[in-house]
């Protein structure tokens, strides 16, 4: 019962009341309607708060789950500029080793071309100073 209706059936009852039934019955039936009115009161209310509760409850579920599903992004992305400048450094690391690696061959190349022009030099030398005996063989001879 809603609580008009059950303030309707207390003031018919009231109003309505046996006419043989003491004055002391009568406010005690009242008194009961009162009490079970009041404890329906109370019921709804406690419904009430017991409703409130729930969503505030579910109100909390969703609110924790959009933290953790934003600290699960959050990580993921912390995670993939980890990694990203873990390649970025290896990246950097191969570049610098094949800089070296040019670098080294280069040096070789240069040593090697510079071991070449010197034997072509003392080559040279040495053809021009058989060359020049020959010249002055045959101006003594």
């Amino acid at each position: 019962m809603d609580r008009g209706a059950l303030k309707e059936a207390a003031a018919r009852q009231k109003i309505q009341g046996p006419t043989e039934t003491s004055s002391l019955e009568r406010e005690l039936a009242l008194r009961r309607l009162e009490l079970e009115f009041e404890l329906e009161v109370k019921k709804m209310e406690s419904e009430r708060i017991k409703l409130e509760m729930e969503r505030q409850c579910e109100k909390l579920k969703l609110e924790l789950e959009k933290q953790q599903e934003s600290e699960k992004l959050e990580y993921q992305r912390r995670e993939r500029e980890a990694e990203m400048e873990r390649l970025e450094r290896e990246a950097e690391r191969h570049t610098a080793e094949r800089e070296k690696d040019r670098a080294i061959k280069m040096e070789m190349m240069m040593g090697k071309a510079k071991l070449e022009l010197e034997h072509e030099f003392k080559m040279k030398q040495l053809e021009l100073s058989r060359s020049g005996e020959r010249d002055t063989e045959g101006a003594e001879g």
